[in-house]
């Protein structure tokens, strides 16, 4: 750690006399554990003063071997920056979405820039060079960004390298390639490379829709329709098989990179869009911040803000890189690949980092026990999780989806489906006999998240109509019905029929073990989703709990659809003119 001169408005000293003043403030090691991706090394007190403007770096070391420095960071004692700089709740090394526990206490997640640099290498159909972490309410992005280089290739058999410019230089001349001062310093394997990185978090709102909900310090004066966005650009340099030719690294200094921050559907709020700076600059400069505001639409109740980052060289006609695996989505959120630079660009709006804002309440009972507003990452799976274990307080709710979730148990599900059973043929009032007779077959139940994604059991199941709730418990509730095979039958023609549920016949030994005053008919899938009851009236289940578990978990998976802000499909304020609220079940040990 060594201090920076102070400022002044002198002429700036050629490189080797600015060296020359400045002096070692505190040097220290700190030794690591393997299992431990994270370590910290505490800067004794007394060393450094309120005020002082220094720069650190650091470096890994193995006995016998060191690692090359990092480069520069610059910061000032007491410098309030240190609090608004992006903190992770919890570092993290995956790539695919965090499910949300059902009884956990609500966490955002948010990844730091460094946090992002650890990511996990990127599925198979993204771009192979980076990384990414997606989550409801973060994203982050992170790779590598060259200009020479080599790719192996088999000949016969036999590994060789060939060398290879970088594509993208067709759209960076000039300042970007490696300077001509450098060209007979450098070998055919050197490469002229960068990393860029950027992390956006998304926040929800409080019961007033005014204030952050669970915010901090750091979140004082946003609303929850604002997205903070950083952006680093650091080590540069002429790097040779994974190893920076440091000795290079001042050579680099002048030559300039400008980025850009542009948006469609939300404005930027603070920060500049545009900054053009040379690598030395990039170097001293710790992130880029930005906020951004996600407007109300006129004739919306919700809307999307896409966030589009790139390199620039110039502002004009000089091209954008942009900084993000433009993987393309179908209009009912289906993932269909990754769009390569050259192949086109897609027609899909949500090809580019894409938040979905809105301003309506969710999530509770009552008014100040919801949510209201929000921003979500439109690619981040929403999951509910629920735990055999720890969720006992609804126990009989969870065995009842796992038995409808799994095709080897629901066909021991009620109503049964049977050969012959169709849609149309399918009479509310006169629903199968109980059995079992032997000829039950499998359902096809959707919304089981450990199912793969391609197949009817593992697709999503999707927020329903505000009306849709009622339309499927009215399949299976609330009207008479006869089951003539067991001298059956239920209700009253005319009546209200409050009572009067599927549950008291399919599983009426759980009112009789319980009383009648205490057990609920449950069903799966959700009445407030499109896969309920009505959409078939075959693939669904219906099961007795204990009033007290179905009570709970109705009120913590209304907290989930305000936490995860998936909202009711809505044919006039719904953009995408299809539900855009899809959501996963998970059940672990």
């Amino acid at each position: 750690m060594a201090r920076e001169s102070a400022k002044s408005s002198k002429p700036r000293l050629p490189k080797d006399e600015w060296a020359a003043t400045k002096e070692l403030a505190w040097t220290g090691t700190v030794t690591g554990k393997a299992d431990s991706p994270r370590h910290t090394l505490r800067v004794p007190a007394g060393k450094l003063q309120k005020g002082q403007r220094l720069r650190w770096r650091a470096r890994a070391t193995v006995p016998g071997a060191s690692g090359a420095w990092s480069d520069w960071q610059t910061f000032e004692v007491g410098d309030a920056r240190a609090a608004a700089r992006p903190v992770s709740a919890e570092a993290s090394q995956a790539t695919a979405p965090q499910a949300a526990a059902a009884t956990s206490g609500f966490e955002y997640k948010h990844p730091s820039l460094e946090d992002c640099y650890s990511t996990a290498p990127a599925p198979w159909r993204t771009d192979a060079w980076s990384r990414m972490q997606e989550r409801p309410h973060s994203a982050c992005w992170t790779t590598w960004i060259g200009h020479g280089g080599w790719e192996e290739y088999d000949d016969h058999g036999v590994k060789k390298r060939r060398n290879r410019t970088a594509w993208w230089v067709k759209l960076f001349p000039g300042p970007l390639r490696i300077p001509a001062k450098l060209l007979d310093k450098v070998t055919d394997d050197d490469v002229f490379t960068f990393r860029a990185t950027w992390v956006a978090h998304t926040y929800i709102g409080d019961h007033t829709g005014n204030a952050i909900y669970k915010g901090g310090t750091t979140t004082a004066g946003l609303k929850p329709q604002n997205i903070k966005f950083f952006v680093k650009l650091t080590d540069f340099g002429i790097w040779n098989r994974g190893d920076r030719r440091t000795e290079l690294d001042d050579d680099l200094d002048d030559v300039q990179i400008e980025f850009d921050l542009a948006t469609q559907g939300c404005q930027i709020q603070r920060g500049d869009p545009t900054q053009l700076k040379t690598i030395e600059g990039w170097r001293s400069t710790p992130y880029l911040e930005y906020l951004v505001n996600t407007p109300k639409p006129a004739a919306h109740d919700r809307e999307v803000c896409s966030i589009m980052p790139a390199i620039t060289q110039y502002k004009e006609n000089k091209g954008r890189l942009p900084l993000w695996d433009q993987e393309l989505l179908s209009q009912q959120g289906k993932r269909l690949g990754v769009v390569r630079w050259g192949q086109g660009v897609p027609s899909n709006s949500l090809w580019s980092p894409s938040f979905r804002c809105d301003w309506k309440q969710l999530g509770g009972f009552k008014k100040e026990e919801g949510n209201t507003g929000g921003c979500i990452y439109i690619r981040a799976d929403r999951v509910f999780t629920m735990s055999k274990s720890r969720d006992d307080e609804f126990l009989d709710v969870i065995r009842h989806i796992e038995k409808a979730l799994n095709p080897a148990t629901n066909a021991g599900t009620y109503p049964p489906y049977r050969p012959g059973d169709t849609t149309s043929n399918r009479d509310i009032n006169l629903p199968p006999v109980k059995g079992p007779l032997g000829n039950e077959l499998p359902k096809v139940i959707a919304g089981n998240y450990a199912k793969p994604p391609n197949t009817p059991e593992g697709a999503p199941l999707w927020r329903g109509t505000d009306k849709g709730y009622d339309e499927n418990r009215a399949i299976f509730s609330k009207h008479p019905f006869s089951v003539p095979q067991d001298n059956f039958a239920m209700g009253k023609p005319g009546a209200p029929n409050y009572g009067v549920n599927y549950c008291k016949y399919y599983t009426s030994d759980v009112y009789v073990q319980y009383g009648y005053t205490e057990v609920q008919c449950d069903e799966y899938p959700f009445a407030s989703t499109q896969e309920g009851a009505a959409k078939d009236k075959i693939n669904y289940s219906v099961q007795g709990v204990r009033k007290s578990h179905n009570l709970l978990h109705g009120k913590l998976l209304k907290a989930f659809y305000g936490h995860y802000r998936l909202l009711t499909y809505d044919p006039v304020d719904t953009i995408t003119k299809v539900s855009d609220s899809p959501f996963w079940v998970k059940i672990v040990d």
